[in-house]
């Protein structure tokens, strides 16, 4: 079920991006947005990318991220389960999204202008 947006996405990226590293990034971001299961480490398999691209989303992600550290924290006091609350999930969520946006709106007028010279 997850494959085919995945697949579809993959392809796009394929004839639309410029870079290996581009395609990597936006193949990463896709996937994590997709996948039904998500640890907080899968988060560092951007990072590499992120620094060669100044993507907004990973680094903000970087800061949200810390949200896994309740449900640890929860199994061991018996308060919760291995499931983050919906606070949490926006909390985590937001801020990737939202970077990733600014990332893509940022760059834009930069490649235009870079194409127009």
């Amino acid at each position: 079920m997850y494959g085919l947006p995945l697949g579809g996405a993959m392809g796009w990226y394929w004839f639309h991006s410029k870079r290996l590293g581009q395609f990597i990034e936006r193949y990463l971001t896709t996937l994590m947005l997709l996948s039904p299961i998500i640890h907080a480490w899968y988060f560092t398999w951007l990072v590499p990318f992120a620094v060669a691209s100044g993507n907004w989303g990973t680094r903000w992600v970087s800061l949200s991220a810390f949200v896994y550290f309740a449900l640890p924290h929860g199994l061991a006091t018996g308060t919760g389960d291995w499931m983050l609350s919906q606070p949490q999930r926006w909390f985590l969520w937001l801020p990737f999204i939202l970077g990733n946006l600014y990332s893509l709106v940022a760059q834009r007028p930069l490649a235009e202008s870079l194409t127009r010279d």
